[in-house]
């Protein structure tokens, strides 16, 4: 294969491969690398697979709900491992998309962990390869919070929860921001029992307070816990 290329992008997430994408429409040689999964962590374990799981959890509480409207379900079910069955099946479908873009504009990928070499060349798994322009698309990291107990098996990050296929017998989620709220609100809503703990005065502290009182008035399913600080996990 050859390793000269005009653009090297590290990081196949929406950054990364839009920036590959327009580069390689407008002709250029353009080597993609990720080492993961294409897509990024919207994609793979954020907005895509979190909103997938939300709408299984909403169809589950309208349908708990059907005989005030003349509509009865027998026997009705909420199947986690089923639910991130089909997550797993939407989430391969938007990443073959990625890589079919990635096709249609003759963009190299390459699966593998990027050492940068100098201004010029990267290193994949011990091949090497140049381009005049690099492109930094690296993504996010979870951060864990100095927290005695952070470590312990039953403490997941959201990226392990999207992957739960039994459901848990009691939820305890640190922090009320959009994707705390998110995975509050779809096992809520599935019947779990959970508990948000925030350490501001409010929940979801980058909205407006009138309107974050009201959003937690409307999720009676959920206990808050305000203006706390966790100081261990056992």
């Amino acid at each position: 294969m050859n390793t000269d290329f005009d653009v090297i992008v590290i990081g196949a997430g929406p950054a990364g491969y839009t920036a590959a994408e327009r580069a390689g429409a407008r002709g250029r040689r353009v080597l993609l690398i990720e080492k993961d999964q294409p897509g990024g962590l919207c994609l793979n374990a954020g907005c895509i697979p979190s909103k997938t799981l939300l709408f299984s959890a909403k169809l589950y509480a309208q349908m708990q709900q059907g005989a005030r409207y003349g509509v009865h379900a027998a026997d009705l079910r909420f199947q986690l491992a089923e639910v991130i069955a089909r997550k797993e099946r939407l989430v391969q479908q938007l990443r073959d998309g990625v890589l079919y873009l990635m096709h249609r504009r003759s963009v190299t990928v390459v699966s593998g962990e990027a050492e940068l070499l100098d201004r010029q060349t990267v290193r994949v798994q011990s091949t090497d390869y140049r381009a005049p322009a690099l492109i930094l698309a690296a993504g996010s990291s979870h951060v864990r919070p100095d927290i005695p107990g952070i470590d312990l098996p039953h403490v997941l990050n959201t990226t392990q929860m999207l992957d739960m296929t039994t459901m848990p017998t009691g939820l305890v989620i640190l922090g009320s921001d959009g994707i705390g709220m998110g995975f509050a609100t779809s096992f809520g809503l599935a019947g779990v029992p959970v508990t948000v703990i925030e350490a501001g005065p409010e929940i979801l502290p980058a909205l407006d307070a009138e309107l974050a009182a009201l959003l937690r008035k409307e999720m009676p399913y959920v206990t808050f816990i305000t203006a706390a600080q966790v100081e261990r996990i056992t």
